[in-house]
């Protein structure tokens, strides 16, 4: 998987957290596969391997609720 792709999907599963701020996407994504929110785009073509899963773990815990800063660690 790209990360352009990444970054798209949890994009759009963020958009149903009724409390996420717009950016909270890219501060996911960045977190989750060790790049800089400033080099996300610079990076699109980037495979990502696994990150997915992860991600969809942590996307699951922000929808449940849980703050963004509990998230990340």
């Amino acid at each position: 998987m790209r990360l352009s792709e990444l970054l798209a999907i949890c994009r759009r599963e963020m958009a149903a957290v009724p409390d996420a701020a717009p950016g909270e996407a890219e501060i996911l994504v960045s977190a989750v596969v060790g790049i800089p929110r400033s080099r996300l785009f610079l990076s699109a073509e980037a495979d990502v391997g696994d990150a997915g899963e992860r991600l969809s773990g942590l996307v699951a815990r922000r929808a449940a609720g849980e703050p963004l800063q509990y998230v990340l660690g």
